[in-house]
């Protein structure tokens, strides 16, 4: 639901159940990364430190080219 509001939005979906059918339809739904239940904290900071840099990256892009192509 989130991604139809915003397809901007990154989500670490965090589950109890160990199904693969349950991964795959996150993932394939848009979530960015998903942690079964007992995850590591490290994996965690580990999922966050990768969804921030990618988003951080993405918005240096279209930043860079907006402003290049307001410049026209």
């Amino acid at each position: 639901l989130a991604k139809k509001i915003n397809p901007d939005v990154r989500a670490i979906m965090i589950s109890a159940y160990n199904s693969k059918k349950i991964k795959e339809r996150a993932l394939s739904s848009g979530i960015s990364y998903y942690l079964e239940k007992p995850f590591l904290i490290k994996d965690l900071v580990i999922a966050t430190d990768k969804l921030t840099k990618n988003f951080s990256r993405e918005n240096n892009i279209k930043e860079t080219y907006t402003n290049s192509f307001s410049k026209i």
